[in-house]
């Protein structure tokens, strides 16, 4: 398994979230989805400019959980049991599954979750899609 990176675990979530993410840029525009509520009752999207340093999938639990809901959304499972576990699930085909189990020895959930994602999301690279490509 491929060494935990932070720069390349948030340029894997960032993309894995459909984010236009330049492969030789350490910044990136991004339309993160915040809701402007006008005075006129219209609601306009905002968009920010993000390093890839600063993005927070590994540490803001909002963060973390729209990768996680876009895991679910698209055929896999996150589960943070009360026995010290963080499962994934995720599923392609019969012959191409991902079911990692880990426990929580040391490590805060959050902690856990992260990992678990990072280890996913590097499998979902190397299994899914070619042109997915870090």
């Amino acid at each position: 398994m491929k060494e935990f990176n932070l720069k390349d675990y948030n340029r894997l979530c960032a993309k894995f979230l459909g984010w236009d993410v330049p492969e030789n840029d350490n910044s990136f525009y991004v339309e993160k989805f915040s809701r402007v509520f006008k005075d006129d009752n219209s609601i306009e999207l905002e968009y920010h400019w993000f390093k890839v340093e600063d993005l927070l999938f590994n540490e803001d639990w909002n963060w973390i959980m729209e990768v996680v809901e876009n895991i679910e959304i698209n055929g896999g499972a996150a589960c943070i049991g009360d026995n010290n576990t963080v499962m994934l699930i995720f599923y392609i085909s019969p012959e191409n599954s991902y079911n990692k189990t880990r426990q929580l020895i040391g490590e805060s959930k959050k902690e856990a979750l992260v990992q678990v994602i990072w280890e996913f999301l590097n499998w979902y690279n190397e299994n899914n899609t070619p042109n997915w490509q870090l």
